[in-house]
This record gives structure tokens, C-alpha cells and sequence, in this order.
């Protein structure tokens, strides 16, 4: 037994390392650790818990759509420190305006064509054998008569000097008038220096209140088959003109018309060229009626050749001088214009209205050496008054106040772009007074540029206007040479 016990110790000291283990003796009482590196403690995995997720599904909130809300912006007129004039001629409510007028004339136009062919119908020479007479007789028509109108006169008070039945008396003729009717607030006279006037129906021109048209009736053609006349004055013939030129030629009576007012010009100058392309027509078709078209200015007769008007004469006009004369300028009434008697007055004489272009005389307001005094009546005078605060209105004068107020100015000027003469002009120039004008239509045959007066272009007129003014009125008359108004 010892043997084996032996033999058992011996062979377990020979056992060598295996996997990193040592065997020792086995000792009684205390056991051999299995491993020679001491025991790691092994963690123990737990398996993690996860907390599942409650998926919520995001709340999102409807945003609630409004209408916006614009608002609408209040329109204000913006403020000047001058007054703003808005006259009916100005753009672009003035192009509106004018269209108004034109086709009121068109209108009128068409209306006098149909009455006309109606009294040529029904025979306008029912006395065409009566007697032959002596002495030449007149028959004067005209349209536009009461412009400038008083209640007491017939024309008006540039219709005296205007008017050709102003001199028949003193050559020993007869005549007679055809001329619209007076209106509700005008006293009707039935004669003119002892003419019997004849008096047909009046419409009104929209805007324009100083110019009725007479409108043609049979009474016209039968008061002249009673007249008889020898020949007939048609003057400015348009409408009621119109209707004489028929009745003229119904009769085989000559007769002369006068060119007086330029509608076709009017139109085109507002940009209404179908209206003028009219306006021209039916004036060739009037006048070329008539034995012979008068215009008073070179530029005229060419305008009107240019159209097809055939016969065209000059037929200027003259002033009476022993009215129209520098004696009979007025301190007392420069004084009442002027109560400083130190600044200089400068004028116009004319009727208020779109076409005279009055506004354009605002160009010289600002200035304190000047006093503007303007003479006339029309529908635009509130506007003017309004636009030239400080400026002297007259209203319309006749007689020997208006050879006064002439005779008074230091300086004339005429706005108005379609005068086909501008007597105004002649009357201040026989006055004594220096004149401007537009280089355009009658007043190019009266002012001598540098010489009695300036021509100023029309686009640029306002602007120029101050300078011609203070040229004109500063002595010496003589033009300097470097003036650029000066004559070449």
C-alpha cells in the first residue's frame, strides 16, 4: 500500500502546466483553486429594459384664414400755395370739356343740314318776281352775335366796329338782320340802327355760355323772299350761317361769307381730329357756295386755299381812330388799377373763355411790379379770378370805358393762339399801347416783331412772357440789339 501511495505522489509532481493551470499536491483540508490567476467575478448581463415609446401623434391647430382687409385710400387734393386753376381746357378733364363743345357744334351741325334741306323744299323764292328796287339791299346773317353781349344792343360791344351793317346807313342801303333770339335773362331788341332784325331760335354750346347758335326755321327763308335782297353778307357761316348759304343759293342770290372762326383749329389743337377732318368739310362745303370766301389774314387764306376753298380775298379791318387814341389815357382809373401808381399795367381785352387762353397771363402774377387788368366777360372768369387773386377784373365794357381802359395799359397782350385777326390788338396798338401776341394766326399780320410790339412762340409762350413784359414796358423803346426779342 505505502508503494503505491508513493509511486502516486511521485507521478503527480512530474505533471508539468497545461492551459495555464498549475497542479499542486492535493492537500488535505483545503482545496486547490481551479484556476492560477485569481477568479474574475463574470458580470451578469441584464438584459436592458426599454420602455416602449407611445407614439403620440402631433396635435397641429388649423390656422383660421382672413380676408385681408385693404383699405381703400382717400384721395386728397394736394395743397398749393398759389391757387390752382383748373380751367376746362386743361389736361386732361380740359380735352374732355372741349369733346363736350365740339360735338355740341357737330350736333348742330347736322341738325342745321336736315332744316336746311327741309325750307329748300319747300321753296324759299316764293316772291322771286317782285319789282327790282333802286337802291342796293342788304341781308346781314350771323351766329355768333352775342358775344360780349349787353342786353340793350345788338351785336355786341365789338359788334358795333365789327358789324358791316354799321355803315350801310351812312351809304343810303337797306338791310336786314338774321340773328338768333335773345335768352330768358336778355331784354329782345327788334332793330339795329334802324335794320329790322329777325329772330330764329337759340341753343346753347355746352360750357360755353357766351355762344349761342341760332338755329334755322322756315321763317328765315320766308323773310327773305319778302326782303328780296341783292346779295347776302354770311358772316362766320357755320350754322345758322350754313342755313344762308343754301337759302342763297335756293334764291340765286350772291353771297359772301367771312371767315371768322377757326373750329376745325380748335379741334385739332385738342387732339380731336376726326371732328376737325368734319369741322373742315362742311366749312369748304359752305363757303364754296359763296361768290367769295373773305379771310382778314395772310395766314388764313392759306389755310383755307389749303382746304380747298376756292376765291379767297383779303379783307382787312380798321380802326376809328378818333375813338381809339392815346389822349384818352386815364390817371384817375391807373390809379384806381394801381392805388401804389408805381407798377406797370399790363391788360387784355377779350372774352373768358377756354379758347382765348387767358390762363397763360398767370405767368406774370407773381411779379410785384405789374398790375394785370383784364377786360371781358365769359365762362371762365371764376376759374381766372380764383388762379389770379390780385389781378383787376373789369367785366365787359363798351363805349368810351373801353377806349379808357385801352388807353390806360402800358402793356397789351393777347393770349389766344386761334384769332383769325384780333381786332384787340389793332384797338391797343391805335391806342398807344405796345402789344404781344402768339406767333400765330391774325396777329402775325399786326405786330412787326421788335418794332410795335413781340411775337412769342406758342409752345413756349408762358415762358418767355415775362421777359417780353419787362422788355416792353422798360423804356427805352428802342430794341437793343442783343435782346433776344429784338428784330433781326
Amino acid at each position: 500500500m505505502g508503494a503505491s501511495c508513493t509511486a502516486s505522489g511521485r507521478k503527480s509532481r512530474r505533471r508539468t502546466w497545461r492551459s495555464g493551470t498549475r497542479r499542486e499536491p492535493r492537500d488535505e483540508g483545503r482545496q486547490r483553486p481551479k484556476q492560477y490567476f485569481p477568479e474574475q467575478s463574470q458580470p451578469q448581463y441584464q438584459q436592458a429594459q426599454y420602455q416602449q415609446a407611445q407614439y403620440q401623434q402631433p396635435q397641429y391647430e388649423q390656422p383660421q384664414y382672413q380676408q385681408p382687409q385693404y383699405q381703400q385710400p382717400q384721395y386728397q387734393q394736394p395743397h398749393y400755395e398759389q391757387p390752382y386753376y383748373e380751367p376746362s381746357y386743361q389736361e386732361p378733364e380740359q380735352r374732355s370739356n372741349i369733346g363736350t363743345i365740339l360735338l355740341g357744334i357737330l350736333a348742330a351741325v347736322s341738325f342745321v343740314a336736315a332744316v336746311s334741306l327741309f325750307f329748300l323744299w319747300r321753296g324759299a323764292a316764293a316772291e322771286a318776281d317782285k319789282p327790282p328796287v333802286t337802291e342796293t339791299q342788304t341781308v346781314t346773317t350771323t351766329e355768333t352775335q352775342t358775344t360780349f353781349q349787353t342786353t340793350t344792343k345788338f351785336p355786341s360791344i365789338f359788334g358795333e366796329r365789327d358789324n358791316p351793317t354799321a355803315t350801310l346807313p351812312r351809304e343810303g342801303h337797306e338791310a336786314m338782320v338774321v340773328a338768333p333770339g335773345a335768352r330768358d335773362f336778355q331784354d329782345e331788341i327788334p332793330d339795329y340802327l334802324g335794320f329790322p332784325i329777325v329772330r330764329v331760335p337759340t341753343v346753347m354750346v355746352p360750357l360755353i355760355d357766351s355762344l349761342p347758335i341760332g338755329v334755322p326755321t322756315t321763317t328765315v327763308a320766308a323773310a327773305l323772299a319778302e326782303f328780296n335782297p341783292d346779295i347776302i353778307h354770311l358772316a362766320s357761316p357755320f350754322v345758322l350761317g350754313g342755313a344762308g348759304a343754301f337759302a342763297a343759293r335756293q334764291l340765286g342770290v350772291p353771297a359772301v361769307g367771312l371767315y371768322q372762326t377757326d373750329v376745325a383749329g380748335f379741334a385739332t389743337k385738342y387732339h380731336a381730329a376726326m371732328i376737325a377732318n368734319i369741322a373742315w368739310d362742311w366749312t369748304r362745303t359752305v363757303h364754296n357756295m359763296c361768290e367769295m370766301t373773305l379771310a382778314p389774314s395772310s395766314v388764313y387764306i392759306r389755310e383755307l386755299e389749303s382746304h380747298g376753298i376756292k376765291n379767297v380775298r383779303h379783307w382787312g379791318r380798321g380802326v376809328d381812330t378818333e375813338l381809339f387814341n392815346p389822349t384818352k389815357r386815364s390817371d384817375v382809373l391807373r390809379r384806381a388799377w394801381d392805388p401804389t401808381g408805381e407798377k406797370k399795367v399790363v391788360g387784355f381785352v377779350g372774352r373768358l373763355a377756354a379758347e382765348k387762353s387767358v390762363h397763360r397771363l398767370a405767368a406774370l402774377h407773381g411779379d410785384l411790379s405789374i398790375q394785370l387788368v383784364i377786360v371781358g366777360g365769359g365762362p371762365e372768369r371764376d376759374a381766372l379770378e380764383s388762379l389770379m387773386l390780385d389781378a383787376v377784373f373789369t367785366g365787359a365794357l363798351s363805349g368810351e370805358e373801353l377806349v379808357r381802359a385801352y388807353a390806360s395799359l402800358d402793356l397789351f397782350v393777347n393770349t389766344g393762339e386761334f384769332e383769325t385777326f384780333c381786332q384787340a390788338i389793332q384797338e391797343a396798338q391805335a391806342s398807344g399801347v405796345p402789344t404781344i401776341g402768339p406767333k400765330a394766326g391774325g396777329p402775325i399780320d399786326l405786330i412787326e416783331h421788335g418794332e410795335n410790339g413781340l411775337l412769342l412762340e406758342v409752345d413756349t409762350f408762358e415762358d418767355e412772357l415775362p421777359d417780353a413784359a419787362a422788355w416792353l414796358s422798360t423804356p427805352p423803346a428802342t430794341p437793343n440789339s442783343n435782346s433776344p426779342h429784338a428784330s433781326p
